[in-house]
């Protein structure tokens, strides 16, 4: 019997074989490799979509919206010419805002109100309307802002033009209501009806027509009033509306009474003014009345040697000297005026 040879065992690694083949790419050996992942299923779309159901389906767009620069022209921010459309109560309350926005350029505040000064008649017309008949007293102040800066921009001339009594006569209401009435008083009314009535009063040829409006016992209410009314400044601006329209004053007596309460509470131009008014009416004009009123005032040759020895102009204490020949002449006035504190003060 031929004997079995066992096969000697190898210590030698087995042989390895290339993975990839560099013929034709596939494995020799090794797991099979891995099939790529299936493709998601494709859409299909029609071909069109039909109009109608289009335009039922999709939302309507919003409508563009228009921002606007405080730095834009101010012909941008006025949209409507007043030579072809009158001015309304809205607008008048736009206008009042961009006149007093500390964001709006002076330059854009100046094309506004030329726009304005394009048709002035119409645009005066208008805004005296709004003064009559707006919708509160809040369009009515923003309508005498308006007319304030037309003003304000027109010589002498034009401004006696824009002067009618009709406007005079509605700034006059605008700035305090009759006692009979019974309203208040309103701060922002009496400093935007006060500021017109100023720059009015500074034409000579329109001082008679604010005379005639009465406008000297709506600011003898205005001089009585509190100071949450009519504060320093604004009784300063009503005591030199009064010393211009002293000259065509006929109730020289509530003016003068309203002129001596106030006059020392309105700062140094104001006092000026107050001192004004006085030695107009009552040196000038030799209105009995409104001397008989001076003299029976109470602290009023107190007031006057407190302005005298305060730092007034020549012309101020001059005219304050001769008014305490008032209280000369009225020696029990001229005593009751003085005050404990101030005997030691001399006029002269």
């Amino acid at each position: 019997e031929t004997p079995r040879v066992r096969p000697r065992c190898s210590l030698s690694p087995p042989p390895t074989s290339s993975p990839i083949s560099p013929c034709n790419g596939s494995s020799t050996s090794g797991p099979p490799p891995l099939p790529p992942p299936p493709l998601p299923p494709r859409l299909s779309f029609p071909a069109a979509l039909p109009e109608a159901s289009f335009a039922s389906s999709a939302p309507p767009l919003p409508p563009p919206v228009t921002m606007i620069s405080c730095r834009s022209s101010a012909s941008s921010l006025t949209s409507f010419p007043p030579a072809t459309s009158t001015i309304s109560t809205r607008t008048t309350s736009i206008l009042a805002l961009i006149l007093t926005s500390d964001f709006v350029e002076e330059s854009n505040k100046k094309i506004a109100v030329s726009d304005l000064y394009a048709d002035l008649d119409r645009s005066v017309s208008a805004l005296i309307r709004v003064l009559r008949d707006g919708n509160g007293l809040e369009s009515r102040i923003d309508a005498a802002i308006v007319l304030d800066a037309i003003i304000a921009a027109s010589d002498a001339g034009t401004m006696v033009l824009i002067a009618e009594e009709e406007l005079i006569r509605e700034l006059v209401r605008l700035i305090g209501p009759s006692d009979e009435k019974g309203a208040a008083m309103d701060r922002r009314a009496v400093e935007a009806g006060l500021g017109c009535l100023a720059r009015i009063s500074a034409a000579k040829r329109a001082r008679p027509r604010v005379v005639r409006s009465g406008v000297v016992p709506a600011l003898a209410r205005v001089l009585m009033a509190s100071s949450a009314v009519a504060p320093a400044a604004t009784a300063e601006k009503a005591l030199r509306v009064m010393e211009a329209a002293a000259g065509c004053a006929e109730d020289g007596a509530a003016a003068a009474t309203a002129v001596v309460a106030r006059m020392v509470k309105a700062g140094r131009e104001g006092a000026e003014s107050a001192v004004a008014v006085l030695w107009s009416v009552c040196q000038a004009f030799r209105d009995r009345r409104a001397v008989e009123a001076v003299a029976a005032a109470e602290g009023g040759a107190t007031k006057m040697l407190l302005l005298m020895q305060s730092g007034c102009s020549p012309a101020a204490r001059q005219m304050a000297a001769d008014l305490l020949k008032i209280y000369r002449v009225n020696s029990k006035s001229c005593l009751a005026g003085y005050d404990t504190k101030t005997t030691h003060i001399t006029p002269f």
